[in-house]
């Protein structure tokens, strides 16, 4: 890459100087006032073969990544590239809040008001709208924030701290008690209701008729 790069410097300093030398031969023949057309012809192809050859010679040298990083700066400068909005809600927490002047106002064709006053309406509602909803979030959202933070954290707090471990802990606990209730349940209730089972399946109920 190195000695491509050297054999392509010195090609375009040949041409400089080549160039040069035929501007030299064109002012000493433009002098004497013969051979215009020849001269101009020479210089002509002159530069052609010299812009040919240093277009060559650049592709030669600067690959694509280094051409391409030569000429971002340029592009960059001829316009401004804007990105687009973040997305406040990525999970669609509000989207039942997407709500135009269309979803809350629409007059069918039999009950229809003026167009100036339709479009008006419509103008105002969206303008009163999104200048009052900025007015209200620049005096309540910090506050409310505050106090939403202080509300969640609490609500963090009280179930890391409280309602988890006392969930844990009843689940260490349970099998234990279910050990010790199904023990009761054997020794006391089993036998009572088997014992009042047998007694009342040994009744026995007729109807005599008078």
């Amino acid at each position: 890459m190195a000695s491509t790069k050297s054999d392509g410097f010195s090609k375009m300093a040949g041409i400089e100087a080549g160039c040069c030398c035929t501007e030299q031969l064109t002012a000493r023949h433009t002098r004497t006032g013969t051979g215009n057309t020849r001269t101009k012809t020479i210089t002509s192809t002159g530069t052609k073969m010299g812009v040919e050859k240093e277009k060559s010679d650049t592709s030669v040298i600067m690959d694509e990544d280094e051409f391409n990083r030569s000429i971002e700066p340029i592009l960059t400068k001829k316009g401004k590239v804007f990105d687009a909005a973040p997305d406040r809600d990525p999970n669609d927490i509000n989207a039942h809040l997407k709500v135009g002047f269309e979803d809350v106002i629409a007059e069918p064709t039999s009950t229809r008001t003026f167009d100036k006053v339709w479009i008006a309406s419509h103008a105002l509602f969206e303008v009163v709208k999104f200048i009052f909803y900025r007015l209200l979030t620049a005096l309540l959202a910090v506050p409310l924030a505050f106090i939403l933070g202080l509300l969640f954290a609490l609500l963090s707090l009280i179930h890391i701290w409280v309602v988890m471990p006392a969930i844990q802990s009843l689940l260490m606990l349970l099998p234990s008690v279910q050990v010790v209730w199904r023990s009761l349940t054997d020794m006391f209730v089993m036998p009572f209701f088997r014992s009042m089972g047998k007694t009342l399946s040994s009744i026995h109920v007729q109807t005599m008729d008078h």
